[in-house]
Parts: structure tokens; sequence; C-alpha cells
């Protein structure tokens, strides 16, 4: 008697199903970009990892303008990822949308989730907390964290000047 391959779950095939596109986005996207360290590509790592992590959990990205990441762009990438991260675990959402724009000299990058939302109280205690060695660095290159939040979710906005 064989046994073939296991049932899959409707959630392991939409699993599989983003994997495939986000390989595909990331291959377009490396034949794409004018930069040989994009921060669309940086963003779509951060995606792809927490959807590992999080398997029911889909992380979309989206990206105005491609730029390359060097200081304080990359100063950026921890808080952002640990924004993403906190989402996935926290929100009890099985999406959470990331933005970035550059204007005005300055690249503004929103991590939203449709969840609960969480109190001014522990807002503080996460700006207080182990987020702030990573805000206090951001700030010493110029850039900035804001958390905002109410019952229609959370909104990370994580900003630094492009220079």
């Amino acid at each position: 008697m064989s046994s073939g391959p296991k049932p899959r779950t409707p959630q392991q095939v939409r699993y599989a199903a983003r994997r495939q596109e986000r390989e595909l986005r990331r291959t377009i996207d490396e034949l794409s970009s004018r930069h040989v360290n994009g921060y669309r590509a940086a963003l779509q790592a951060i995606g792809t990892e927490v959807e590992d992590l999080f398997p029911s959990v889909e992380v979309g990205v989206v990206v105005n303008v491609d730029i390359e990441v060097e200081s304080p762009v990359s100063d950026a990438l921890p808080v952002i990822r640990e924004a993403v991260v906190n989402a996935a675990k926290h929100s009890g959402q099985d999406k959470i949308d990331v933005y970035s724009v550059v204007a005005d000299g300055r690249l503004r990058t929103h991590v939203r989730d449709r969840g609960p939302g969480i109190d001014p109280v522990t807002i503080e205690r996460i700006l207080r907390g182990s987020e702030r060695a990573m805000a206090t660095r951001l700030a010493s290159v110029g850039g900035t964290v804001t958390i905002s939040s109410d019952s229609s979710g959370t909104e990370v906005t994580v900003e630094v000047p492009v220079l």
C-alpha cells in the first residue's frame, strides 16, 4: 500500500501560492530594479520572513519608489521588521499592509493591521521599552517612529530622510 502525498489544508495551499508569488515578484524586481540593494526587495524579504514565521498571515508590500538601501534607510529596516512581527503576533489578523512612499526628501513606511487596536498606555510602554533603542537610533539619523491605534487597527509609521 503506497501512501501518497498528505492532503493539504486550504491554509497550506494559500501559503504555498503566496510563497511562489513572492519568489516570482522578487525575481521580477531583481531584473527591473536599477538598485543592487533595493528597498522594495528588503521590505519583501521582511514580508517573506514574517509569513514564514506566521504562515496564516499575509504581508502585502507596496513601494512607490525603489531606492538604494544605505544609511539612514538601512537603520529603518529593523524597526519596520519589528513592527511587522508585532502585528503578525498580536493583531489577530491574517493580513498586514506595508506601504512605503518617498516624498519631500523623506521615506515614510507604514505598517498597518486591522486588529482591535492597542491602548495608549501600551503604546507608551512599547516606545519606552525594547523598541526605544531602535527609536533612539532612528532619531540619531533624523528619523522618527510613531504608533497610532484605535478600534480599526494599529499603524506604525517609520520615517527617515533620504540622502
